[in-house]
């Protein structure tokens, strides 16, 4: 994957019944959506049961091009479901460039998705993005509960990163966090203003094969 691969970040709330609208994301928004050529990595998840939980889908493209051919600009759930729009509230989107990933295939699927955004203190982005890489590289050969981790970031200081776990316990050891504490997160001295959510990725959903290579760097 090149230095320019991409993050979009669509989340929403359902207007109406939220279970209808899981069973479409998983069977015809998802798989849509990975039918792109240009797709590099692509989960659908929820935050909370109820009907008027948050969704997201996070995805990402070889580059913004590629992406953009595929999907466009708008905040929309899929190529070929421009209709369901009407079903969703509250929407925001994010496309912001990659700067590092990595991905491996784990024996256990992938069942949390964990979305942090963040502000880092003035002239920190550069440090932060390098200490993220080292903690994550490591974590990829001796967590095995990392599937995937993208960060993705807009200078001077706001940055995103998604990660796909199989289990509480290997966020808690990577992050430094607990079950009570779940919101912990490392280089936090680093962090001027952040927050994070925890989302279930839906059961069952499909994912593209891994690419050759599969971690980059800024």
């Amino acid at each position: 994957m090149a230095d320019e691969g991409i993050l979009r970040l669509f989340g929403f709330r359902p207007l109406g019944s939220g279970a209808e609208l899981d069973a479409a994301l998983r069977d015809e928004v998802l798989p849509d959506v990975l039918s792109a050529a240009a797709i590099l990595d692509a989960y659908v998840a929820r935050n909370g049961t109820g009907v008027a939980g948050e969704r997201v889908i996070a995805s990402m493209w070889e580059s913004r091009e590629a992406m953009s051919a595929e999907l466009g600009e708008a905040s929309v759930i899929g190529r070929f479901q421009p209709e369901r729009v009407e079903e969703l509230t509250s929407s925001r989107l994010d496309i912001l460039p990659l700067v590092f990933s990595v991905r491996h295939d784990r024996d256990e699927p992938p069942i949390i998705l964990r979305v942090y955004r963040g502000l880092v203190r003035p002239g920190e982005l550069d440090a932060y993005v390098e200490e993220a890489r080292d903690g994550t590289l490591v974590d990829a050969q001796t967590n095995p509960g990392l599937v995937a981790l993208y960060l993705a970031t807009e200078p001077p200081a706001r940055f995103i990163t998604v990660s796909a776990w199989t289990d509480w316990e290997s966020i808690a050891r990577a992050t430094g966090g607990n079950l009570k504490q779940p919101f912990a997160t490392r280089n936090a001295t680093r962090i001027a203003n952040g927050g994070v959510t925890h989302y279930e990725i839906l059961p069952a959903t499909q994912r593209p094969p891994a690419r050759a290579a599969m971690t980059v760097g800024a």
